[in-house]
């Protein structure tokens, strides 16, 4: 014990034992609280998983000035909520779509909206985003905000292209999706630890 204590004022190490067991018991209690919001993220498509990505994105984009990164996550954070609200509420998945969940002016609605002329199979990011405004009762348009931030997505070296996106790009989308995802209470169970400030 004494060489350890040595050792200890030798190397300048400045807490005590009784610090140290104070600061895992806070650190503990806090992954505790955070348990079950965790166990819902695992294993099906929840709310959870959607705040969770936002926050992670969150993280990315302000925290680490990982833009690129930051906005790649939100693009699934917008694809992931628009899946969880179809499934939620009408029950329908975007993978080998049931259509005839859908009633039949929302279909036909549908197709006018994007162009087609007949239903597809699966949905990607801009399908089911507009089959849920349209089945929500809502106009199925796309912001300017929406469709600008988009294309620097597109455009970054993790989606189609080369450019990175700044830091002022990945702020809006942030500020954006975390607007669309009005999930308070859940996102206030996904809030982050920190451990190097407990």
């Amino acid at each position: 014990m004494e060489k350890l204590k040595l050792a200890r004022e030798e190397l300048g190490v400045g807490f005590a034992e009784t610090s140290l067991a104070e600061r895992a018991t806070e650190i503990t209690a806090r992954i505790k609280a955070h348990l079950p919001f965790l166990g819902k993220v695992r294993g099906k498509l929840s709310v959870e998983n959607v705040v969770d990505m936002l926050e992670n994105a969150r993280r990315r984009i302000a925290d680490q000035g990982r833009f690129d990164d930051g906005v790649a996550r939100l693009y699934r954070c917008v694809e992931m909520w628009h899946q969880f609200r179809l499934l939620e509420r009408y029950s329908l998945t975007t993978k080998g779509i049931q259509w005839d969940k859908v009633p039949e002016e929302v279909r036909e609605k549908f197709l006018a909206a994007r162009g087609l002329a007949e239903l597809p199979e699966d949905l990607d990011l801009m399908r089911a985003r507009t089959l849920d405004q349209l089945l929500d009762g809502e106009r199925p348009e796309e912001s300017n905000v929406f469709r600008d931030l988009l294309q620097k997505r597109n455009a970054s070296i993790l989606a189609h292209g080369l450019q990175p996106i700044g830091e002022g790009s990945a702020s809006s989308f942030l500020e954006y999706v975390g607007s669309m995802v009005d999930e308070p209470e859940t996102r206030t169970a996904a809030e982050h630890i920190r451990l190097r400030e407990l």
